[in-house]
């Protein structure tokens, strides 16, 4: 549990700084990440962001989307409010408050990062990544 803290203060910290690679870091190559706000990107960017269904796999799709949110949100902030532990498999449940003061959970699956995937061999194998994240807002913006 102190790990799946730490990651998630790390991961937040990376928002607010709005560092891209900082936040990219925290996510495994082959990531399944589901949100609505996915689907409304894809919308609203005449589907050059996002997907229709809210599904994005792998850092590559998940990489513009991102940097798009970073871009189009100057105010972006994001306040750790609790990290509660799930299922056996690796699961936590993050909850924080956007700028807004509206409340996020992104339920998110852990898994120790693959040495290549963390800078090569003997560079930080056993480091977590999320591999699996769905997202619930209080308001979809």
């Amino acid at each position: 549990m102190d790990s799946a803290r730490k990651l998630a203060e790390e991961w937040i910290a990376a928002w607010n700084a709005r560092d891209l690679e900082a936040v990219m870091s925290h996510y495994a190559p082959e990531v399944a990440f589901e949100s609505p706000r996915v689907a409304a990107a894809f919308q609203a960017t005449k589907g050059q962001v996002g997907s229709p269904d809210g599904l994005l796999r792998g850092v590559v799709a998940l990489r513009p989307y991102f940097a798009q949110g970073i871009s189009a949100l100057p105010d972006l902030r994001l306040e750790l409010k609790q990290v509660l532990e799930g299922p056996p498999g690796g699961w936590y449940g993050v909850q924080y408050t956007r700028e807004t003061g509206a409340t996020v959970l992104e339920t998110v699956r852990l898994a120790a990062a693959e040495p290549a995937a963390v800078g090569g061999s003997g560079g930080g194998g056993g480091q977590l990544q999320i591999v699996e994240a769905r997202v619930f807002y209080e308001h979809v913006c």
